[in-house]
């Protein structure tokens, strides 16, 4: 099973994640109880606390509202005790105890990283509210109820918002201080907008980085079996709900994900071009590839296209861009599906002569073949005077021979 956080849109807070859980069949009669059991450890009075079906933009969504009287300043070490405190009273399980840790440990941590103070230490303003106990407690409790833990999770990127935020040292923009140092390292990937407003919060993005969550541009192959969506407190321009999805992976996924670069071209001489895939090769490009075309006016193109690691899409499109002149490149991802495949050397005699080549033998679907490495044809053919074709067919024949 994998579980797909959604927050494009809408952002991330703690009672949203909750909340769409909930809307995904979590029982909130008993994740309310459980979050009541322990309302003494959240440093607040809770005077009211109610989970019921929204709209948002249209879309109906579970929602939560929570009122609480009294201060809200608390230390670290107060509010990572408080949440272990809970938890065990709760007799939730082992998965669970340690996502609320870590989701704790993560809010802790951000805040003293930013002040510069200790972690058990730094005071807490509005992340020591009863809402964030309520937050954790109840998304913890919730994973338990719907066996999430230990399932594949994916997080698609998180909108941050814009503008600017109060707090209790002033204003700050968006993304605030604890919400970068909260995701800072994680891979989670995050975009400005929509709207002027916070749309993620350090409890949202605490328990982002406690999933253990891939982060991706896109949805995994998979089969839908359940879907929640989590509201937030306010109306807004666009339907401002988590969307949570879940559901069977597809039995058979392909082997992996590569970055696949292109850019168009129509001035850039053949000479330049000629050797630029080889070029991309040794740079670390998978593969590469110049295809003729038509551009505007009627004019001969070219369109270069790259396939790549992930990781190297950037320092290829740059490259690109130095040695074409070009002004742009469009990166997409794909899913590649790969045969197995494995590098192998052997000693051929031709033309009285010995020969060490190399090959790569692939195997899918339980059909094997093997090709053999050009620039070992090409030696072969100039060290014998054959032609290139008939010097592969003489290393096919000995390799052969040899099996």
């Amino acid at each position: 099973m994998v579980l797909v956080v959604d927050p494009q849109v809408a952002g991330v807070s703690g009672d949203m994640f909750l909340c769409s859980l909930l809307d995904m069949g979590a029982d909130p009669g008993r994740v309310r109880s459980r979050i009541l059991e322990c309302a003494d450890l959240a440093g607040q009075r809770i005077t009211r606390l109610e989970f019921a079906r929204v709209r948002r933009g249209g879309v109906s969504a579970f929602g939560m509202e929570l009122e609480a009287e009294g201060p809200t300043s608390r230390t670290g070490a107060s509010m990572r005790g408080a949440i272990g405190e809970a938890a065990g009273r709760l007799g939730l399980s082992g998965d669970a105890r340690a996502f609320a840790a870590s989701c704790i440990g993560a809010l802790v941590g951000s805040e003293s990283r930013v002040h510069g103070v200790p972690e058990d230490s730094v005071h807490l303003h509005e992340a020591a509210g009863a809402d964030t106990l309520a937050d954790i407690i109840g998304a913890a409790s919730a994973m338990d109820d719907l066996g999430l833990f230990g399932e594949r999770v994916v997080c698609m990127p998180v909108a941050v918002g814009a503008g600017t935020v109060e707090f209790s040292h002033g204003v700050m923009s968006n993304p605030g201080g604890a919400v970068l140092e909260i995701l800072r390292g994680t891979g989670a990937v995050i975009r400005g907008g929509p709207g002027g407003s916070e749309l993620a919060t350090p409890t949202g993005a605490s328990i982002i980085a406690s999933l253990g969550a891939e982060h991706a541009a896109s949805y995994p192959a998979m089969r839908v079996e359940a879907v929640g969506y989590g509201a937030g407190r306010a109306e807004a321009a666009f339907p401002n709900v988590l969307k949570v999805v879940r559901g069977a992976e597809e039995a058979a996924p392909p082997a992996g994900r590569v970055s696949v670069l292109e850019t168009s071209v129509d001035d850039v001489t053949g000479e330049a071009l000629g050797g630029l895939p080889d070029r991309l090769v040794d740079g670390g490009a998978l593969d590469a590839a110049v295809l003729p075309g038509t551009g505007k006016r009627g004019r001969p193109s070219w369109l270069i296209r790259v396939v790549c690691r992930p990781g190297d899409a950037a320092g290829l499109a740059g490259r690109l861009i130095r040695e074409t002149g070009t002004l742009g490149v469009r990166v997409s991802v794909s899913e590649r599906i790969e045969a197995a495949r494995e590098e192998r050397r052997a000693t051929v005699r031709i033309s009285g002569r010995s020969f060490d080549v190399s090959y790569k033998v692939s195997e899918f679907g339980g059909v094997r073949g093997y090709k053999i490495q050009f620039d070992d044809s090409r030696r072969v053919a100039a060290e014998t005077g054959m032609a290139v074709r008939d010097a592969e067919a003489a290393i096919r024949r000995c390799i052969d021979g040899q099996a």
